[in-house]
């Protein structure tokens, strides 16, 4: 969690406890290369050990992972015919979920699916599927269901500042055309794996716009970051 997804008090007292739990620890590793820096700065060392993927559970779901995920979307009156664009994960600040909130109106022709769990923004997701009819809210999904709604998906929204998210990798996975924000995340992904955007209302609709009508305009395909989600399986990053 980031200050601002709980209470400030509580959120120092988390992070007290975490900075004790990591001294005390036999051995640390880290997602992201800034967090590490930030640990030795506090006389904390341990490894960096970037997220990866269940390649195989994502690029090939199970058929009954698959009809699962359909049946439930079925239930949700989903349009199957059109493009969709998925959120997955927790409905906070730092995800510009206002911003895609903002974007459904403007994208009649796509269809949004939101799956994730508690956050600020929970309710504003949940008032925006009440409200519009392109968009569904699915709640929690249990993750090793999770492949099965990503493979009706086209495009997967990953706004936030991190430089190697799970999700990321997932959507990737998946074969699914992956916006994010430019910054630290540019270290690792070139513009051929991640379409970066200014993720104002306006900038969200316009590329999904693009992608709808010709998903060639979009360099960001979905095939480059598939193939970067191959070769960073939790298999090889634990070898």
């Amino acid at each position: 969690r980031i200050e601002g997804d709980i209470p400030q008090p509580l959120f120092h007292l988390v992070k007290r406890y975490e900075r004790n739990v990591l001294k005390r620890a036999d051995a640390r590793f880290f997602v992201e290369k800034d967090v590490l820096e930030q640990a030795r700065q506090r006389g904390i060392d341990g490894h960096l050990a970037r997220n990866s993927v269940w390649y195989e559970k994502f690029a090939d779901p199970d058929s009954a992972v698959v009809e699962r995920a359909r049946k439930r979307l079925e239930k949700m009156e989903l349009n199957f015919d059109a493009p969709m664009a998925i959120y997955l994960g927790g409905f906070n600040e730092q995800q510009h979920i206002p911003e895609i909130l903002d974007a459904i109106p403007k994208c009649p022709d796509w269809e949004f699916l939101f799956l994730g769990e508690n956050g600020t923004y929970k309710p504003a997701v949940e008032h925006a599927a009440e409200k519009w009819e392109n968009a569904y809210f699915a709640g929690v999904v249990p993750h090793e269901q999770v492949p099965g709604y990503l493979s009706f998906g086209n495009v997967g929204f990953s706004l936030s500042s991190g430089e190697r998210p799970l999700k990321l990798l997932e959507y990737g996975a998946s074969g699914l055309t992956v916006l994010g924000i430019p910054g630290r995340r540019e270290r690792i992904f070139s513009e051929e794996e991640v379409h970066f955007i200014n993720p104002t209302p306006e900038n969200i609709a316009d590329v999904l716009e693009k992608i709808r009508q010709n998903p060639g305009q979009v360099s960001a395909t979905g095939s480059a970051l598939q193939e970067y989600a191959k070769q960073n399986t939790w298999d090889k990053i634990a070898s």
